[in-house]
């Protein structure tokens, strides 16, 4: 299931530094889009309000019309890649990628039913440090949720 994300005079600070002042979006439900911007300028802080690693110092951010400022992030059905990605060197990559149930506590049947398919050229972890490699990991993790948002 997917949400609107409506995003009202959205406010970050980090100390006497404003890294978000007022920004206000409007992300229809389904709707595909894109943070453009040159370094520095706020798309991660943003992202990262959203899926709530960063506290929302002034506004709202809302999922269709629930406000979700202080909703903890593992409840907010939010999958988020990262840049630098976290990977168990003693895990395989399908090992790596049920990883996330097995923090949440969910039954093993429940893991078991989802069953990963990765191709046998990529099952060791040393075939994620090619560039496209770590991204089709770092997706399969977030489709493996089953989560609403993606970035």
């Amino acid at each position: 299931m997917s949400h609107a994300v409506i995003i009202k005079n959205a406010v970050k600070k980090y100390g006497d530094f404003t890294a978000l002042n007022g920004v206000s979006l409007d992300i229809k439900q389904g709707e595909f889009f894109t943070l453009l911007g040159p370094s520095g300028c706020g798309k991660t802080t943003l992202l990262r309000m959203i899926a709530g690693f960063n506290t929302v110092d002034g506004g709202e951010i809302c999922f269709d019309d629930r406000v979700i400022n202080n909703l903890e992030a593992h409840k907010r059905d939010i999958g988020m890649v990262f840049q630098n990605y976290a990977i168990f060197p003693h895990l395989t990559v399908a090992e790596n990628v049920a990883y996330g149930l097995k923090a949440k506590k969910c039954p093993k049947d429940s893991t078991a039913k989802r069953n990963i398919h990765v191709n046998p050229v990529g099952t060791d972890i040393q075939s994620l440090q090619t560039f496209p490699q770590h991204y089709r990991y770092m997706i399969a993790t977030i489709f493996f949720f089953h989560s609403s948002f993606l970035r």
